[in-house]
């Protein structure tokens, strides 16, 4: 019950990590290429492009990614359609269509399909920071914890201090009971990291493992600080009620488990509700 990192956009992740030339057209390069350009300005050009009969594989990607930015979700679809359609699976840009794909499956809570999709972008491209992260992810929200380890340990190989590794692996580590390795990579976490909604998950993780290690005052501490910077997280809630009722405050655990559910966390909080609530 704590919380994880997710690139909610595949298509957007990539945006402002491009050191890269624009003429190598790898997918950095070419966000970097559209974000200098605009978004809107260049979509009507590159829509354009995918109405002629053989976009190229970058066209596609070009298109989808606008098409992504832009919320043009029926776009985002007949456009992958096409862009696998004359990408072989050779090509590096085969494996930027699968990520593409595996956005659209999770949207539709299709994990088993997204990870698929990963796993073979992954095969193309074993350095592909996007695929590593979204699969630890999915690793961890299907319970499979020791496999979001590997992946997120995998990541870090790839990417020293991926905060999404950390916020993953600060997450995952807790569910196995490994409190002193979530407190680890959290700290780890919160060394780096200045953007208050990824600080916020860090708090949240390391503030669950901390309690449940024995440490309660502190533990609350860091998770009544993420609530500070997240106060909707539902996730920082129910952590809040759980490390209450080890603490036999049943009456604040319930106003914890509460606030969690009007905030979007029925699935995490009910069988709490349900046990120690009525």
């Amino acid at each position: 019950m704590k919380y994880l990192f997710f690139k909610c956009s595949l298509l957007l992740a990539l945006i402002g990590c491009s050191r890269h030339s624009v003429h190598q057209l790898t997918p950095e390069a070419i966000i970097e290429e559209l974000t200098k350009t605009g978004f809107e300005q260049s979509w009507p050009a590159a829509s354009a492009r995918m109405q002629q009969d053989h976009p190229t594989p970058v066209d596609c990607f070009k298109a989808i990614f606008l098409a992504g930015r832009l919320h043009k979700e029926e776009e985002i679809k007949r456009f992958l359609q096409k862009g696998f359609a004359v990408t072989e699976k050779s090509d590096p840009m085969y494996a930027e269509l699968l990520i593409c794909r595996s956005q659209e499956y999770v949207d539709n809570q299709d994990f088993v399909q997204a990870a698929k999709d990963l796993d073979s972008a992954l095969a193309i491209n074993p350095k592909s920071i996007i695929a590593l992260q979204n699969l630890g992810y999915i690793a961890a929200i299907s319970n499979e914890n020791e496999l979001a380890v590997s992946y997120s340990l995998r990541l870090l190989e790839v990417a020293p201090g991926d905060s999404g590794a950390l916020v993953n692996l600060s997450y995952s580590c807790g569910e196995l009971g490994m409190y002193s390795d979530a407190i680890k990579y959290a700290k780890q976490g919160l060394a780096k990291v200045k953007e208050e909604q990824i600080r916020a998950s860090l708090l949240n993780n390391m503030g669950y493992s901390m309690g449940m290690s024995g440490d309660m005052e502190t533990g609350m501490q860091h998770i009544d600080s993420s609530l500070r910077l997240r106060p909707e997280n539902p996730y920082a809630w129910c952590n809040k009620g759980i490390l209450l009722l080890k603490q036999d405050k049943k009456g604040l655990a319930c106003e914890a488990f509460r606030m969690a559910k009007d905030k979007g966390g029925l699935n995490m909080t009910e069988h709490y509700i349900r046990q120690y609530c009525q």
